[in-house]
């Protein structure tokens, strides 16, 4: 039975990274320069064959867009170095990791509409500009974001209401664009809401700045929330804990003084 393009590309990837791992005991840097290329290139292929693997398994569902949003992610490879027992590196390694399904690519795949990414886009938009005002930011430099922040033109032109200044606006924002990529699937909540809200903002590298969501970041945000919709999931909160405190010692035998009846 023949190999299909994923199950080829893995197979050269394995030869690849025992062709580096050999150059790299060896010293042969010309060798390792080589087996790096050889590597970028392939993980490349098998990133695509990957991606185009799902895209034809989700073509052939009832609902691939629904499917797309249930599942999120699919499997994919990735080098990772790997350190010996002094912390030194000896080599790499395959590992797998996660990437996210593009559902704008599923509905270009499947033939589907797909005029609904501008309503993302926008939103992303909206945010943005929700969080530059909450952040008193001058409507001088609001007004210039407003028409420098990247975007597709078309998007620009999508009407979605004004710059939300509360979560129901932003839930109104989402349950649109549901209405068109998954009609009749769910309602969005305040907790969707609030959730694109407080996602699309982060520090920014430099002091007092905020970092606010791309067009790219809105997109995957939204398939988050159409997951928890149509799953009717819930949201978590990711922090660093506490280390395990390990059990304390056990203390050493009492030793009992037996008073000497001989004492003064």
């Amino acid at each position: 039975m023949s190999k299909t393009v994923l199950e080829q590309s893995a197979k050269r990837l394995e030869g690849f990274v025992g062709e580096y791992n050999k150059a790299f005991l060896s010293k042969n840097f010309e060798a390792i320069k080589e087996a790096e290329e050889n590597l970028t290139k392939e993980l490349k292929v098998y990133k695509k064959a990957a991606s185009d693997a799902v895209l034809y398994r989700l073509k052939g569902t009832e609902n691939p867009v629904l499917e797309a949003v249930k599942q999120l992610t699919y499997e994919v490879c990735r080098t990772k170095m790997v350190k010996d027992d002094n912390g030194n590196d000896c080599g790499i390694e395959l590992v797998v990791t996660d990437a996210r399904i593009d559902l704008v690519k599923v509905c270009e795949y499947c033939g589907l509409p797909t005029v609904w990414k501008y309503k993302v886009e926008k939103l992303a938009l909206l945010l943005a500009l929700r969080a530059a005002k909450e952040l008193k930011i001058p409507a001088s430099e609001i007004k210039v974001m407003n028409y420098k922040f990247k975007m597709d033109e078309l998007a620009r032109k999508v009407d979605l209401g004004e710059t939300p200044d509360s979560n129901n606006q932003i839930t109104k924002a989402i349950q649109s664009i549901m209405d068109e990529v998954l009609p009749g699937l769910g309602k969005a909540n305040a907790h969707d809401a609030a959730y694109m809200w407080m996602a699309s903002t982060r520090a920014g590298r430099e002091a007092k700045c905020l970092k606010v969501a791309d067009a790219r970041m809105a997109h995957r945000l939204f398939a988050d929330v159409a997951n928890r919709i149509v799953t009717k999931g819930r949201y978590t909160v990711d922090y660093k804990m506490e280390k395990a405190k390990t059990e304390a010692k056990k203390s050493e035998p009492e030793t009992v003084v037996v008073p000497d009846e001989n004492a003064a």
